[in-house]
C-alpha cells in the first residue's frame, strides 16, 4: 500500500528542474560555494567606504580628478557585466575551462583582483619622484578598471553558478542567505582591521602619514579573499553533463517542468510597460542612496564634525549592525504595512538621517550615533522592499527577470559613478 501512495505522488520541481528526490548539497559544499564571494566583498566594503578618502586625504589627488576615478571604474563595471555574463555561458578559458566555465572565469577573476587590489590603495610607485596630478590619475585609473574587471568576473560567474550547483528550492535559499551572512562578516572584517590600523597609527587626523595603514588595508583583504576563494575552488565541483534525465527526458518531473516554461518578454515589450520604469527608478535611486551615503559617511566625519581618524572605522560599523538587525525586523515591517508604506517609512529614516547630518554641531557631536544607527536601519528596509517589489513585477508578469535585474543594474552603476563624479567636481576646496 505505501509503495503504491508513492507512486501516486506527483513529481516535485526544483528551482533547477532537478526531481526533488535528488540527494541534498552537504554542508562542505554550500560552505564552499558561499565564501566564494568574500573577495568581492571585502573589497566592496573597503572600496566605498576608504578609497575616497584615501585619494584625497592620504595621495592627495584632486577632488574632480577622483570623481573621474570613480566614474571610469563604474563605467567599466556597468558594460562588463553583460560580456562576462555572455562569456561564462559560451567561452572557454583556455586550459583552466576544464574545470568547468564559471570556475575559470571565477579563477580569472581571482587573480586580477589579487594583482590589481594592493596597488588600490598603494602609493603609486612610477610617480614617487614625480607626483603628477595626470600620472596619478593614470595609475588610478587603471588599477580602477583593471580591478572592476576582476572584481564582475568573479561576481557574474559566482552569481551564475548557483544554478548549476542547487539541487533543491531550498538550496536556493540557502546558499543565498549564506551568501549575505559572509558579506556581513565581511563587512565587520573591513571596518573591525581598519580600527586596529589607524588606532595603532601616530596622528590625531587623516593624512599622507596614513599610508602604510591603507597599504596593510590592501594586502589584509587581499590575502584573506585569496584564501577563501582557494576554498571556493577547491571544495566547489561545476556540474559537467546534463541531469542524468537528460534536456529531453521522459521524467514526469522534466515533463512538467517543459510545459511550465514559458518564453520571456523581449525588451521591446518590458520598454512599454510603466512599472519597468517605476522600478528601475526604485532600483537606481535605493543603490545610490547606500553607496554614495557610504562613500561620504567617512568624509563627513573628518572634515565636518573633525571626528578622530579611527571614526571612519567605528561609525560604518554601527551603520553595518544597525542595516543587519533592521534587514531582520524588515520582514515583520512589510508584513504589517506592506512593501510601498515601507520604503515610504525607510525613506523618511533616511532622510531624516542626513537631516540629522546638515544641522549636526561639532559641540553635539556624540548625538551622531544616533542619526548612523537611523541611516543604516532605513537604507535597509528600502533595499529589502525594493528588492521584493522588483521581484512581484517581474513574477506578475514575466518568469524571466535577468533583463531587468541587467538594466537596473547597468542604470544603478552608472548613476553612482555619475553622482559621485558631479559630487566631486563641486566639492569644496577648502576641505580636500
Amino acid at each position: 500500500m505505501a509503495p503504491e501512495t508513492k507512486k501516486s505522488q506527483p513529481a516535485v520541481i526544483t528551482k533547477n528542474g532537478h526531481p526533488d528526490s535528488e540527494e541534498k548539497l552537504s554542508n562542505q559544499q554550500r560552505f564552499c560555494y558561499g565564501v566564494g564571494h568574500i573577495q568581492n566583498d571585502l573589497l566592496t566594503y573597503a572600496a566605498f567606504s576608504y578609497l575616497l578618502v584615501f585619494l584625497t586625504k592620504v595621495i592627495g589627488i584632486s577632488s574632480s580628478s577622483t570623481g573621474i576615478i570613480f566614474l571610469c571604474g563604474q563605467i567599466t563595471n556597468s558594460f562588463l557585466s553583460p560580456v562576462i555574463g555572455y562569456a561564462c555561458d559560451r567561452w572557454k578559458v583556455p586550459f583552466i575551462s576544464k574545470f568547468g566555465r564559471r570556475k575559470a572565469w571565477h579563477l580569472v577573476g581571482v587573480v586580477v583582483l589579487f594583482i590589481a587590489v594592493p596597488f588600490l590603495f598603494m602609493r603609486c610607485t612610477p610617480c614617487a619622484d614625480n607626483p603628477d596630478e595626470w600620472m596619478l590619475l593614470f595609475n588610478y585609473i587603471a588599477v580602477t578598471v583593471s580591478m572592476n574587471f576582476g572584481f564582475t568576473a568573479v561576481e557574474i560567474s559566482h552569481l551564475s553558478l548557483l544554478p548549476k550547483i542547487a539541487i533543491r528550492h531550498t538550496d536556493f535559499v540557502k546558499l543565498n542567505s549564506l551568501r549575505t551572512a559572509w558579506m556581513f562578516i565581511s563587512g565587520i572584517m573591513v571596518y573591525g582591521l581598519m580600527w586596529m590600523l589607524l588606532g595603532n597609527s601616530s596622528g590625531e587626523s587623516l593624512d599622507h602619514n596614513q599610508w602604510k595603514e591603507f597599504m596593510s588595508l590592501g594586502m589584509i583583504i587581499t590575502g584573506v579573499g585569496l584564501f577563501f576563494s582557494a576554498t571556493f575552488h577547491i571544495g566547489t565541483k561545476e556540474p559537467k553533463k546534463e541531469h542524468k534525465y537528460g534536456k529531453h527526458g521522459n521524467h514526469p518531473a522534466q515533463t512538467v517542468l517543459k510545459n511550465a516554461r514559458q518564453k520571456p518578454m523581449s525588451a521591446k515589450k518590458w520598454f512599454r510597460k510603466p512599472e519597468f520604469y517605476t522600478l528601475c527608478m526604485v532600483f537606481m535611486c535605493t543603490k545610490i542612496v547606500i553607496n554614495v551615503s557610504n562613500s561620504y559617511f567617512p568624509l563627513y566625519l573628518v572634515d565636518v564634525l573633525h571626528l578622530e581618524k579611527e571614526a571612519i572605522a567605528y561609525f560604518p560599523l554601527i551603520v553595518l549592525v544597525a542595516s543587519a538587525v533592521f534587514s531582520y525586523l524588515s520582514k515583520r515591517i512589510t508584513k504589517l504595512l506592506g512593501n510601498k508604506v515601507s520604503y515610504c517609512l525607510a525613506s523618511g529614516m533616511v532622510i531624516g538621517a542626513f537631516v540629522w547630518f546638515y544641522f549636526q554641531t561639532i559641540g553635539a557631536k556624540d548625538a551622531i550615533y544616533g542619526a548612523a544607527i537611523l541611516m543604516g536601519g532605513g537604507y535597509s528596509v528600502m533595499l529589502v522592499t525594493m528588492l521584493t517589489m522588483v521581484a512581484e513585477m517581474i513574477n506578475h508578469i514575466d518568469k524571466s527577470g535577468a533583463f531587468v535585474y541587467g538594466a537596473a543594474s547597468l542604470l544603478d552603476k552608472l548613476g553612482n559613478g555619475v553622482l559621485i563624479a558631479i559630487v566631486q567636481e563641486f566639492y569644496p576646496k577648502s576641505d580636500r
